[in-house]
């Protein structure tokens, strides 16, 4: 099962994904949210030709650890990390799997599509029960485990991080805010000028750049360029893995993005602003760009800022 937005190419999502794990903000906030709330913290691809599972090479608790060499619990592991990328009907932000712990996975897009999907969880509610331990071990015993796996997997589950409702709810929300950020981050990244650009493309940019509140045609900003419009359709495509107009509402909109983050910035103002010629236009495109309307990002904004000043 997939994810409900749709995948960038494998090839640009790879790239995408890898930089914004290794980038400073991301790995600064790795160890910090690991040290503040003791759960792990994944940055998965979300290209989709991996199950997320096997994406996860360290950071899993002694007791999904255990189940990973068995063959009926990785089963039952991969269809609940197909439910976290597929959302959960319940409500609860995660899913639940078989063994009663809880996972989230909470997505991170760049131009309207999921590139990659920060995960946390394995842990149990102090509302959950959880599973009947001798249903488990059953289980683990017909897969092949012997008697002291499974008096390790009873061990491990009892060991198991547990938390409140509303606490997990935090944790979640915290890491809503920061998958925010990656994807302004991942915007940035995907929309940098790379070294190889023709100096028409590194012409016309600069002149986007300057001109984004105004009136932008092919005709102008070609000429700018110093060559023809249908070859600077065909260059600027090249380059930057986008059209001429798709480029200039993308940046548009994150030139929108950074007025909303102003504390009584208005959506209205934002719009015009930033060149968009009606508030219909901004709002698809902004939706097609960032995966939330306008005003759904403001407020989320202007959440985390009181979350972080509290």
């Amino acid at each position: 099962m997939t994810p409900q937005a749709s995948p960038v190419p494998r090839a640009s999502t790879l790239c995408l994904s890898d930089r914004i794990q290794h980038s400073p903000l991301y790995q600064t906030y790795q160890k910090a949210f690991h040290l503040a709330t003791g759960l792990p913290l994944s940055l998965l691809d979300a290209s989709g030709s991996e199950d997320l599972l096997d994406q996860e090479l360290r950071g899993l608790n002694p007791f999904c650890r255990f189940l990973r060499k068995s063959t009926e619990g990785c089963a039952a592991c991969a269809a609940s990390h197909q439910a976290l990328a597929c959302g959960n009907p319940a409500g609860f932000p995660g899913a639940r799997c078989f063994a009663g712990l809880f996972e989230t996975a909470v997505p991170v897009r760049s131009g309207g599509h999921v590139v990659a999907y920060l995960k946390t969880g394995q842990i149990r509610l102090t509302t959950e029960s959880g599973p009947d331990l001798r249903e488990l071990r059953s289980t683990v015993a017909a897969s092949g485990g012997s008697p002291e796996h499974l008096e390790a997997l009873e061990d491990a589950w009892n060991v198991t991080r547990r938390m409140s409702p509303e606490q997990y709810e935090g944790v979640v929300a915290l890491l809503a805010a920061f998958a925010g950020q990656l994807s302004d981050l991942a915007a940035r990244i995907a929309l940098e000028q790379q070294e190889a650009e023709p100096a028409s493309v590194r012409r016309a940019k600069q002149f986007i750049h300057s001109h984004l509140g105004d009136t932008l045609t092919l005709e102008a900003v070609s000429a700018h360029a110093g060559v023809s419009p249908f070859y600077f359709c065909k260059i600027f495509k090249q380059s930057t893995g986008m059209t001429f107009t798709g480029f200039v509402n993308r940046q548009r909109v994150e030139r929108a993005k950074r007025l909303l983050r102003q504390p009584y910035a208005r959506i209205t103002e934002a719009a015009y602003d930033s060149g968009f010629q009606s508030l219909s236009q901004f709002n698809r495109s902004f939706l097609r760009y960032t995966g939330e309307p306008p005003t759904r990002y403001r407020e989320r904004v202007r959440l985390t800022s009181k979350t972080l000043a509290a």
